[in-house]
């Protein structure tokens, strides 16, 4: 079974060897929002693959684009700026999952970030390289971020691929986030397992 590792865009503590545990990920103190590594290749049972393979993007028409990037900028500001205020109200918009809200306590409770100016809409850069799925229960995207300009960080800038679940306003919620080589079926399992309601 491939090895999955949590990993933060930047990292500013010490990074606890991984257990080898797909189930039990390996505690990090992560600067950003984390980021699952696939180190060897994996096989996701069919059962857990919604759809079938996918094209590598997705075309779609600019004002979409412009929607879409507004929405994962939006999500990336809420994730950094409820951290930055210790807000676990505000993080709860923002995220979707277990492993991202317990993620976002932990940086809280550590003050592990070195922020070196508040997470402002200005600040904090965010790219949409590719749309990979787009739909009402969960939407796809690789992005390119950097959080240099307001963290003290030894990897300001990563391309990753964010599976979101949006809410039923509409608002992109992260689910999680995978090194940006992940194969289709890896995250497409992460749009399959979303809990069984077509928007929450």
């Amino acid at each position: 079974m491939a090895t999955v590792v949590l990993l933060g865009v930047a990292l500013v503590g010490a990074l606890l060897q991984p257990s080898g545990d797909p189930e039990e990920p390996t505690p990090v103190v992560a600067a950003a929002a984390p980021i699952r590594e696939v180190s060897e290749p994996t096989t996701i049972p069919s059962e857990l693959v919604a759809t079938p393979p996918l094209p590598t993007t997705v075309a779609r028409p600019p004002d979409r684009m412009e929607e879409l990037h507004a929405m994962a900028h939006a999500a990336y500001v809420g994730w950094f700026d409820a951290i930055y205020r210790s807000d676990p109200e505000s993080l709860a918009r923002w995220v979707a999952t277990a492993g991202l809200v317990e993620a976002g306590h932990v940086a809280m409770a550590g003050g592990t970030i070195a922020f070196t100016n508040p997470p402002t809409e200005e600040l904090v850069a965010l790219t949409v390289d590719e749309v990979l799925r787009d739909s009402p229960w969960c939407v796809v995207l690789r992005t390119t971020d950097d959080v240099s300009r307001f963290i003290d960080a030894a990897v300001p800038s990563r391309s990753v691929i964010t599976v979101y679940w949006p809410d039923k306003e509409g608002r992109l919620r992260m689910a999680t986030r995978w090194g940006a080589g992940t194969p289709a079926t890896v995250w497409s399992a992460d749009c399959a397992r979303r809990p069984p309601r077509s928007v929450s």
